[in-house]
């Protein structure tokens, strides 16, 4: 079978390049090597920076960083990029904006870090100054430190007490995952040791461990049940908020009818001149060649293993495009930075600057120009390429 668009990676960015393909009525298969990094990730969403609004710095990008993938969309797609993915997943795994602002939310070593969309669990992390907040915790759960957490509050001009339950979970492994699981079947033991605790406090703060399957109801439960807004401070990685939205995407993407080929690498690939016919992948057996009229290459960067860094040389490992990595004036090698470089529909360019092929886009942390970590932006990035990719790889080789 040949496909319309075959997506090289399920992260953010090729989970928004697969969902938009498939609403604008393509026939998508997405290939993935493995898990993505959505399983170490906080669960937010950040767009950039921290205490300036986001939209006025990603505005000044792009006259003052043409490198940086934003510069490359426009704010005006990055918007609509936004309102697409919350769209998609009002359902099933809900976020929300502040005004248009970054929030400041809380996290599971007592500091605060700026972000943009936030899971409905994390949301009310926006009115915490000045309110009461009970720390909860949970005694033989490690990953999660109450007393810190309460103390970085304080900080920040709440009210904040800790407290650690023991409810008798011996027979699990006290992590992040299993007590999620736990938890989609247990939650009620909540309720009854807090009721009377959390009478006296105006809101209550949890370990993103509160349900896998049913993380929605519980969290609806748990403040009908106990009269409060209740909040989850993402945890040490794995990262549950981030497992729940890569696990909600994917299901969007099967229920909108594509393919998924999860767990096998592509190997190589078949170009005709600048134009890629397909790719082969590393199946039992026998490679399986997968034909397309479009590729979007959403491998990622360094840690998702899109980018290949050896002693003597940095690579992206697909399609063999040049991977750029920044120079500094002391000569050092800024890897935080390094990436493909793409023009604005996003085909990957030579080191001339010129199309490699033309029948694939670049979208996420396989673009270089920008550092997530130091700008805030990952996220936004991976987003928004995704997205472009999708509408360019739509329009084909033209």
């Amino acid at each position: 079978m040949k496909y319309d668009v075959v997506v090289i990676g399920a992260g953010l960015a090729g989970m928004t390049a697969a969902l938009k393909s498939l609403i604008e009525g393509r026939r998508v298969v997405v290939i993935a090597a493995g898990e993505n990094t959505l399983y170490y990730a906080s669960g937010s969403l950040d767009l950039y920076g921290g205490k300036e609004n986001p939209w006025a710095a990603v505005k000044r990008l792009e006259s003052e960083r043409p490198d940086h993938p934003y510069a490359l969309i426009g704010t005006a797609l990055i918007e609509e990029s936004f309102r697409f993915l919350m769209g998609e997943l009002e359902t099933v795994c809900p976020y929300q904006e502040n005004s248009g602002e970054n929030v400041w939310v809380p996290t599971s070593l007592g500091g605060f870090r700026p972000s943009y969309l936030l899971p409905n669990g994390q949301f009310p992390a926006v009115s915490l100054k000045k309110k009461k907040v009970l720390v909860v915790g949970f005694s033989s759960y490690r990953d999660f430190n109450s007393r810190l957490v309460a103390s970085g509050m304080v900080s920040r001009g709440c009210e904040a007490r800790a407290i650690d339950l023991d409810l008798h979970y011996d027979k699990i492994n006290c992590n992040s995952i299993d007590l999620a699981y736990y938890f989609d079947d247990h939650w009620p033991d909540l309720i009854k040791s807090l009721q009377e605790t959390a009478k006296d406090v105006d809101c209550l703060a949890f370990p993103a461990v509160l349900g896998l399957n049913n993380f929605l109801d519980i969290h609806q439960n748990l403040q009908d049940a106990l009269g409060r807004p209740v909040i989850e401070i993402p945890t040490l990685p794995p990262s549950v908020p981030g497992i729940r939205l890569s696990r909600a995407m994917l299901a969007r993407i099967q229920q909108q009818g594509a393919e998924v080929i999860k767990g096998f690498p592509v190997i190589s690939t078949r170009v005709s001149d600048d134009i890629c016919l397909g790719v082969y992948i590393d199946t039992p057996g026998h490679p399986r060649y997968v034909e397309g009229d479009s590729f979007i290459l959403a491998t990622g960067g360094i840690l998702g293993g899109g980018i290949v860094v050896s002693e003597k040389s940095v690579d992206e490992k697909v399609f063999g495009v040049p991977v750029e990595v920044p120079v500094n004036e002391n000569q050092e090698y800024p890897y935080a930075r390094c990436g493909l470089k793409a023009n604005k529909r996003l085909q990957p360019l030579d080191k001339d600057r010129k199309v490699l092929y033309r029948n694939v886009f670049c979208a996420g942390r396989i673009l270089g120009g920008y550092d997530p970590d130091l700008e805030h932006d990952g996220a936004g990035a991976a987003i928004a390429t995704g997205y472009k990719a999708a509408l360019e790889a739509g329009r084909g080789d033209s």
